[in-house]
């Protein structure tokens, strides 16, 4: 899957879902929000072949809200350098706090050349509950 400079790309070749909670919480590439609080996003990208220069990919969460409202905030821009890393991976981590119900979709936007991604690719969310009230 190649994702193209300057342009929010879904990360759909994340076809295999290895497990989900509630059943059914993800589906056109969104995953639904079974409990209000702060969850934790890791996505790795398993590059194919390096990319011809260092550069930037920017990560960003894109949440559809209840009432149908759509927003997309930038969460991270990760650097990369062909020639410095000898891993074919690229990896971002960032929390977000969110509502029951809210939809979200992590979507990668590089920087500085298109990058093509492969088997290895993955995105984890981890539920880290709400606040703690006393």
């Amino acid at each position: 899957h190649e994702l193209i400079k300057n342009m929010d790309n879904e990360l759909h070749t994340l076809t295999n879902v290895n497990g989900q909670f509630p059943p059914n919480s993800y589906n056109n590439f969104y995953y639904t929000i079974p409990r209000a609080g702060m969850y934790h996003f890791v996505t790795t990208l398993s590059l194919k072949e390096a990319p011809p220069r260092a550069g930037y990919i920017r990560f960003s969460a894109r949440i559809m809200r209840a009432n149908g409202e759509v927003t997309t905030s930038t969460m991270q821009d990760v650097y990369y350098d062909p020639d410095a890393y000898g891993t074919p991976f690229i990896t971002s981590s960032f929390m977000y706090r969110l509502s029951t119900g809210d939809q979200i979709q992590v979507v990668a936007r590089p920087l500085t050349d298109n990058v093509t991604i492969g088997n290895g690719t993955k995105l984890y969310i981890y539920q880290h509950g709400d606040t703690i009230q006393e």
